[in-house]
C-alpha cells in the first residue's frame, strides 16, 4: 500500500478499496485512512524523495507526450469565440513534448467565475509546501547567495545571479504571485534567480504584505517603497529599473505603476505584467460567484472577509481602483510588456487583453506577447526544458534589456 502510494493518488485509492474489504482490524483500516490523506503521506517521505517522484512522474507523461500527434487544444480549430479577430493568437506546428505533458486541460465550458466551487482553505494553503514548488528548475549552484534587505521598511530579498554584476545595467523588481494572500519572497527564490541568470540583470524580490491580514493597497505601497528604496538609497535611476511580475504580481505592477504616477514620481523603464490577475465583475458571465475560490481570494484581498472566510464587517468595493487597476488611470505610464499564455483561461486572457486595450487608448506604448501553447504564467518552471517557455524568455529578456539603458551610457 505505501509503495502504491509513492507511485500516484489514483492506483493508491484502488488498493485502498480492496484493502479495506479485507481489512478487520482498526489499526490497519487507521493505516488505510492515514495513507489516503496526502498531508499524512508527506510526513512519512523526505523533501528530497517527494521531488524525485514528482519528477519521475513528469517524466513518464513526457515519454508518453511523444507519442501523441497534435493535440485539440494545439490547432486552429480550437481557437475560442472570443479570441476571434486577435492576430496576436496563433497555434504554430505540434507543440513540444515538455509543452503537451505539461498542459492541463481548460474547460471553456465552464464559465470562470464558477469553478473551484467550495470556497478556500487559505491556512491549508499556506501550510502546504507543495502549493509553490519549482522543482522543475535546476537546483541553485553553491555560488549563488541570496541577501536579505530592508527597503523602507518592507522585506527583500537581493536574488542576483553570480556573476550579473559584471553585465547588468540596472534591476528588476520581482512581484511573485499568489493572489495576493499566499507565497513570499523566499518560496520564488529560485525563480527569481533564474530570472537574473536570464534577463542579465540585478533582481530584487519583494516580500511584501499578504491579505488577508493586510488587504490591498499594503502589497502595492510595500511595492512602491522598494521602488523608491532603489531611487534613494542606493541610488539607480528610473530608467534602470524594470517591474515584473507574475498572476496577482503582474496586477501589482499596475497598480504599482499607477501609485507611482499618482505621486508623480518619475516613471521606471518599464513594465511586464505576466498573466495579470483580475475581477470582471462587470461581466455577468465572467463575474465570481460567491463561495468560490475567485471570489473568496477577491473579498480577502480587498478587505471584506478575514483569513477564515468570515465576514469582517468590511464593504469594499472590488471596482475601485485601489483593487482594479482596469479601473485607474493609465495616462503617462511606463512602456508595458504585457505576457499571457494561449491557453490560459478565458478569465486570464480577458484580463491581459483589457489591459491592453486600455493603455493603448490612453496612448502608453505597449507590446502584447500570447505565448504560444503556455498557460498561466509562462517563463515558470519549465523554462530551462520547454522551447515554447525558452523562446518566450528570450523575447522578455530582449524587451527588457533594450529598455534597460546601454552599458556605455553609464559611465560617467
Amino acid at each position: 500500500i505505501l509503495m502504491s502510494a509513492l507511485r500516484g493518488e489514483a492506483y493508491l485509492c484502488a488498493c485502498m478499496q480492496s484493502a479495506a474489504a479485507v481489512a478487520a482490524g482498526a489499526g490497519i483500516a487507521a493505516l488505510i485512512y492515514i495513507l489516503q490523506r496526502r498531508k499524512a503521506l508527506r510526513s512519512y517521505l523526505s523533501p528530497t524523495l517527494e521531488r524525485s517522484l514528482r519528477l519521475e512522474a513528469f517524466e513518464r507523461k513526457v515519454h508518453q507526450a511523444a507519442m501523441e500527434s497534435i493535440p485539440a487544444w494545439a490547432r486552429e480549430s480550437a481557437r475560442p469565440e472570443f479570441l476571434k479577430g486577435v492576430d496576436e493568437w496563433q497555434q504554430g506546428p505540434r507543440p513540444s513534448d515538455v509543452c503537451i505533458a505539461a498542459h492541463a486541460e481548460p474547460d471553456w465550458r465552464v464559465p470562470p467565475g464558477k469553478a473551484h466551487i467550495g470556497g478556500w482553505d487559505v491556512r491549508h494553503a499556506r501550510s502546504n509546501d507543495a502549493r509553490c514548488n519549482w522543482e522543475r528548475l535546476p537546483a541553485l549552484p553553491a555560488s549563488f547567495q541570496s541577501k536579505r534587505v530592508t527597503a523602507k521598511g518592507v522585506p527583500c530579498f537581493w536574488s542576483n545571479w553570480p556573476g550579473v554584476d559584471a553585465v547588468s545595467t540596472g534591476v528588476i523588481i520581482y512581484i511573485h504571485g499568489g493572489c495576493n494572500i499566499v507565497g513570499t519572497a523566499a518560496e520564488v527564490l529560485n525563480h527569481s534567480a533564474r530570472i537574473s541568470q536570464l534577463v542579465g540583470q540585478k533582481v530584487l524580490s519583494v516580500d511584501f504584505r499578504l491579505a488577508p491580514e493586510h488587504p490591498l493597497p499594503a502589497g502595492t505601497l510595500d511595492v512602491v517603497a522598494a521602488y523608491e528604496w532603489l531611487l534613494t538609497d542606493e541610488h539607480y535611476l528610473p530608467a534602470q529599473i524594470a517591474l515584473l511580475g507574475f498572476s496577482s504580481g503582474g496586477s501589482l505592477v499596475m497598480l504599482a505603476l499607477q501609485e507611482i504616477k499618482r505621486r508623480q514620481l518619475p516613471m521606471p523603464a518599464c513594465g511586464v505584467p505576466v498573466s495579470a490577475w483580475h475581477q470582471h465583475s462587470d461581466e455577468p458571465e465572467m463575474r465570481a460567484v460567491k463561495g468560490t475560490q475567485q471570489w473568496t481570494a477577491w473579498q480577502m484581498t480587498c478587505g471584506n472577509l478575514d483569513i477564515d472566510g468570515k465576514p469582517t464587517g468590511s464593504n469594499n468595493d472590488v471596482n475601485q481602483p485601489t483593487y482594479s487597476f482596469l479601473n485607474g488611470s493609465f495616462a503617462e505610464l511606463c512602456p508595458l510588456y504585457v505576457l499571457v499564455g494561449s491557453q490560459e483561461s478565458e478569465w486570464d486572457l480577458k484580463t491581459s487583453l483589457r489591459l491592453v486595450e486600455a493603455a493603448r487608448s490612453a496612448g502608453v506604448n505597449v507590446t502584447l506577447d500570447i505565448a504560444a501553447y503556455l498557460q498561466h504564467c509562462p517563463i515558470g518552471q519549465d523554462v530551462f526544458q520547454c522551447p515554447e517557455d525558452m523562446l518566450c524568455v528570450s523575447r522578455v529578456a530582449s524587451y527588457i534589456r533594450d529598455a534597460l539603458p546601454p552599458p556605455w551610457s553609464l559611465i560617467y
